[in-house]
């Protein structure tokens, strides 16, 4: 068995004025660049085992196993007998939207089975989209490779790591590309296996808290004497609101922090609540006399900071002097309230009127409509469209462009001329997808056999060129299959690989021909599922005559 990248064999390695009455969002000032934190799975940093709570299986089979809480693993396994000619399973990672994938750190074991001919095992981990796209970038890529070792979860031969990246997605996949069925080789019953056996993954919150309008007595600009109360709340898209703040003449006067996942170590991809509101009561009587300045503070679970202008008061009376060093923190007193928040992102769906759109067809276009959660259009809300062609290689998705919905929740997209696979999605600071949708477009596939000379004889060779038209950028890699009449049966005679022109070249030199005889060929390419969506596909033949 062979060992990919790494193997038993590397086990050495080691933020107004006195009238205000009100603060408004718009005031509000946001961090000059966008923060990061990061999320642990299944051990924490000093290697307890802590529960999987930012991972999700991605199909809902019994195929995957967690027994992080107990010290194991994060598992997905595909076993021989499933008759499915593409299939995959695994767990993806819940990214919370607003944020990116910037880095991860993954102690990964993988292990794959020897093959038949025309199957391909993947495990490993892949940062694109779906389960059963494109190659793994880390583990096993071929069939017959064990990646790392399964008796020590956290030793560096286990580690894959990247940085310095931007991602939308992560997936633990295992998977089979046969094209006819998903069958082990001398008996083998696990044809791919791939563990996790520690995460910690990199995200970048773009969006920093939105804060919403402040009131109380505080804000009122008159003369304090007593307690004056002071009432707000934020709302963040990524991480969380990690905690609140009122600064007083610039000092942190009282904190606020939600706890629970919202502690570091994180082990939630959202780790904080998306809501979250405070009241802070001041006791005047503890400042000194004269005026003073207030700031209300949020920070979300990445250290992006909003601090809210400035709320000037005036402390009527003092216990303590005036003096001319900075005045000690005051009394505060905290206590929780139902308050106001900042609007949180809406759900949104998606609902294309078609999954599937046939090209080139004079102005075809994706269409559909966007409803909220209750099921009314939902107009005004930007539409992402995002593309990849089809093929068996790792395509990442590109960005097509931007389209808003109409007043009846309704867009429109030119299909173009080129088949691939479209995305859809909405995440903005006032929406958010539920989940993404997908269309297919797809011109019509042509596979076409040529000949260049069609009288041999006994000795000479052929040249058949095999060409796919139609597949858009995938085609690279598709597997081609001559056929040939043998036995008066269509039989496959040679599995070669397509370029990125769609083409294939077949020599073969006739051997053994006694008597004049004609021979009929003929390309085939199969159907291979989501990777390659058109029907199995066969060419016009074509004939050789050979003489002896």
């Amino acid at each position: 068995m062979m060992r990919c990248m790494k193997s038993d064999a590397l086990r050495a390695t080691a933020g107004l004025t006195a009238a205000l009455l009100v603060i408004v969002l718009a005031w509000a000032t946001a961090p000059a660049s966008a923060a990061s934190y990061t999320v642990w799975s299944c051990r924490g940093p000093v290697g307890v085992p802590v529960s999987t709570q930012a991972w999700a299986p991605g199909d809902g089979s019994d195929a995957t196993h967690d027994s992080c809480a107990q010290g194991g693993s994060l598992r997905a396994r595909l076993t021989a007998g499933d008759d499915s000619p593409w299939t995959a399973r695994g767990y993806r990672f819940l990214l919370p939207a607003g944020a990116v994938i910037t880095g991860y750190r993954i102690h990964l074991h993988a292990s794959t089975a020897q093959s038949h001919w025309g199957h391909a095992y993947q495990a490993g981990i892949d940062d694109d989209v779906g389960l059963s796209a494109g190659a793994v970038d880390a583990g096993c890529l071929t069939s017959g490779c064990v990646y790392g070792v399964a008796d020590e979860p956290l030793a560096d031969v286990n580690l894959v790591a990247r940085a310095g990246v931007e991602r939308h997605a992560l997936v633990l996949a295992v998977r089979c590309s046969g094209l006819f069925g998903c069958f082990g080789r001398d008996a083998a019953k696990t044809l791919a296996d791939a563990r996790i056996f520690r995460s910690q993954v990199d995200l970048r919150d773009d969006s920093a808290p939105l804060l919403g309008a402040a009131s109380g007595a505080l804000v009122g600009g008159q003369s304090l004497t007593g307690t004056a109360d002071v009432s707000f709340g934020a709302s963040d898209i990524g991480g969380g609101v990690a905690a609140l703040s009122l600064l007083i003449d610039g000092i942190q006067s009282a904190r606020h922090a939600p706890g629970g996942s919202c502690a570091q170590p994180f082990t939630v991809a959202a780790p904080c609540p998306d809501q979250l509101g405070m009241t802070f009561l001041v006791d005047a009587s503890k400042l000194a006399a004269g005026p003073h300045t207030a700031r209300l503070q949020a920070v979300d679970a990445a250290g992006n900071t909003t601090t809210g202008p400035p709320i000037a008061f005036t402390a009527a009376a003092a216990s303590l002097p005036p003096a001319p060093p900075p005045a000690p923190p005051p009394a505060v007193i905290e206590r929780r309230v139902e308050v106001p928040v900042a609007m949180a992102p809406r759900a949104v769906r998606i609902e294309p009127e078609r999954s599937r759109v046939e090209l080139p067809g004079g102005g075809a276009a994706i269409t559909g409509i966007v409803r909220s959660a209750e099921g009314s259009p939902a107009d005004g809300v930007r539409v992402t469209v995002r593309s990849r062609p089809f093929g068996v290689r790792h395509y990442k998705l590109r960005a097509e462009r931007f389209v808003t919905t109409d007043a009846a929740g309704r867009f429109s997209v030119p299909a173009g001329t080129t088949s691939r696979l479209v995305v859809l999605d909405v995440d903005d600071a006032t929406h958010r997808a539920e989940e993404p949708a997908e269309v297919e477009l797809l011109q019509r596939l042509r596979v076409a056999a040529q000949v260049r000379d069609r009288d041999l004889r006994n000795g000479s060779s052929m040249t058949l060129r095999a060409s796919i038209d139609g597949a858009g950028g995938g085609v690279a890699g598709r597997t081609v299959l001559i056929q040939a009449i043998v036995g008066g049966r269509w039989s496959t005679v040679q599995s070669l690989m397509a370029d990125a022109s769609g083409d294939a070249v077949w020599r073969y030199r006739f051997r053994g021909t006694t008597r004049r005889a004609s021979y009929r060929f003929r390309v085939r390419v199969e159907n291979a599922g989501d990777a390659w969506p058109w029907p199995t596909t066969t060419s016009a033949v074509v004939r050789v005559e050979v003489a002896p």
